[in-house]
């Protein structure tokens, strides 16, 4: 019996091109939580300033009742625009995601002066590139209101249908998901923000941030806008990550071995 390679070769390529095709490369499961139950703040954040904020003594914080408590943030110079603090994670990129954060906040803890409050709250999520998917919370962007809840996806963007809605003292769930395309941003589990395609990549680091203006009242000379109390509660993340080329790249070894062993077997079964 005479052994013929040019006649095996195309079955064995197109059996091992059947083999990488068919083998599953499973993109595993991430998940992420943080209840801010702890004395300190959990290393799994990185913060960080605004620019526009001192290097140090930028916030005043505690940690109690399971929360991480926002007292103030200030700005280097008074008037000079937003200061803020971002707390951030990195995470194994993902594809398919579900993050979601509870705070709440007291515009109203200076007695009578609840209409001087400007600040905002917001979960943000960046792709690997840095660049803002989505994000969703609460903006109170001046001093003569209560605020707004708000969320974006991409290009998209959209506000409290009626202005000024929101209480002087709350609390929000704000989630942002992503099935396949489609991206939803929800408050308290309702959506507010529907994107059925996006292609913005996949999301590589979830961002809390907090931010206060420091402005003047315009009708009360001297008189300048506070911070009120933030609290950060609750934080998850959970996803599918993004298949390594490692991963791959096992698939194709395997297939080649095996496309070994079988040319081996036919080799010897033409000898015999």
């Amino acid at each position: 019996m005479r052994y013929s390679f040019k006649r095996l070769t195309p079955s064995l390529f197109g059996f091992v091109a059947a083999f990488c095709c068919t083998a599953r490369v499973h993109a595993a499961p991430f998940a992420f939580t943080d209840s801010f139950s702890g004395p300190t703040l959990s290393s799994a954040w990185t913060v960080s300033p605004y620019d526009q904020a001192p290097a140090t003594n930028y916030w005043t914080t505690s940690m109690a009742g399971g929360k991480l408590i926002i007292h103030d943030i200030v700005d280097t110079v008074a008037n000079n625009g937003w200061a803020g603090v971002r707390l951030r994670s990195d995470v194994t990129p993902l594809t398919d995601f579900s993050a979601a954060l509870t705070f709440s906040w007291d515009a109203a803890d200076v007695p009578g002066a609840q209409w001087r409050a400007m600040q905002q709250v917001s979960l943000v999520l960046r792709n690997t590139v840095g660049d803002v998917m989505a994000s969703v919370g609460l903006t109170d962007a001046w001093v003569d209101h209560p605020g707004d809840d708000f969320a974006s996806i991409g290009e998209s963007n959209i506000f409290s249908s009626i202005p000024h809605d929101q209480p002087y003292t709350g609390s929000f769930l704000v989630q942002l998901e992503r099935t396949g395309p489609a991206m939803i941003a929800r408050l308290n589990s309702n959506p507010i923000l529907t994107v059925p395609s996006t292609n913005l990549g996949e999301l590589a680091s979830v961002s809390i941030e907090v931010q206060h203006f420091l402005g003047w009242h315009s009708r009360s000379p001297g008189q300048p806008s506070f911070f009120g109390t933030v609290s950060i509660d609750n934080f998850s993340l959970s996803g599918t990550t993004v298949p390594e080329p490692s991963s791959l790249l096992l698939v194709l070894t395997g297939g080649l071995l095996l496309m070994r062993r079988r040319l081996a077997r036919v080799r010897s079964a033409a000898i015999l």
